[in-house]
């Protein structure tokens, strides 16, 4: 029954962004989001679609390069994974999503040194937004 009203919540999101859309086709924000709808439902290919539209719209889209970065990774696609990963960045240094999912990836090819860097970095940028202020001395013992 849960999963029944969560797939129905999912299908309304996805008819509300798609009407955003129709409203205001030059909207990134609106492509992110419907994207993000459609891989939960497991509709990828058209996710993948919908972030390169956003994309297209504003190449510094840094939820669009992150998410789709996210789809690369999940096919295997490491290098496009990477590089989409450090747009993001580049964008907006303070994502910690992307620096945690650049983390992993670099985690994953053995580059230890540069993942616990980001790792690091993601950890203190979430301190920050939190406004815990994890002092320094406890993320490098943690970490």
């Amino acid at each position: 029954m849960l999963i029944i009203c969560l797939y129905r919540l999912i299908d309304l999101a996805i008819d509300t962004y798609r009407r955003a859309i129709e409203l205001q086709p030059n909207f990134p924000d609106a492509y992110c989001n419907l994207a993000n709808a459609l891989k939960e439902k497991g509709q990828v290919v058209e996710a993948e679609e919908c972030y390169n539209t956003a994309l297209r719209l504003c190449p510094t889209h840094a939820d669009s390069l992150n998410n789709l970065a996210n789809i690369k990774r999940e096919q295997g696609y490491i290098e496009e994974a990477t590089r989409l990963y450090l747009k993001a960045l580049e964008v907006f240094p303070e994502f910690a999503a992307a620096h945690s999912n650049l983390a992993s990836v670099l985690q994953q090819q053995g580059k230890l040194n540069e993942a616990l860097m980001h790792y690091k970095e993601a950890i203190r940028q979430v301190s920050v937004i939190l406004q815990c202020n994890i002092p320094t001395s406890f993320v490098d013992y943690a970490l």
